[in-house]
This record gives C-alpha cells, structure tokens and sequence, in this order.
C-alpha cells in the first residue's frame, strides 16, 4: 500500500511524496522502526522547520 501525499508550504508551493513505509502510518509517539518509515520521516524533516521534541534519528 504505497500511496502519494501532497504537501502544502507558506511559500505557496506544493510537494508530492510517494510513501515509502509498507503499510499504515501510526503516528505520534510511536518508534519508527520501518526502513521506509525512516525515509518518509527524514523526507518531512527536510522540508519543514517547525520544532519538535524527542528523539530524531540520524541522516544517512
């Protein structure tokens, strides 16, 4: 179940990214432990500047 999601920024543009974790996103508070998952998370990092808490798994 590989599905596509676009993004919206301030800026006014628009990114699409195709999921790469197999299978349904949990959310919040939950290990990312999917290789793909990793990928969709570092993904969203890259392209947003808000701050958050907790751990963040190192780039590759």
């Amino acid at each position: 179940m590989k599905t596509r999601r676009a993004f919206a920024f301030a800026d006014g543009h628009t990114e699409a990214h195709k999921w790469k974790m197999t299978g349904r996103k949990k959310g919040y508070g939950f290990a990312i432990v999917d290789p793909g998952d990793r990928l969709d998370w570092l993904w969203m990092r890259e392209r947003t500047s808000a701050p958050i808490g907790g751990v963040m798994p190192e780039p590759l």
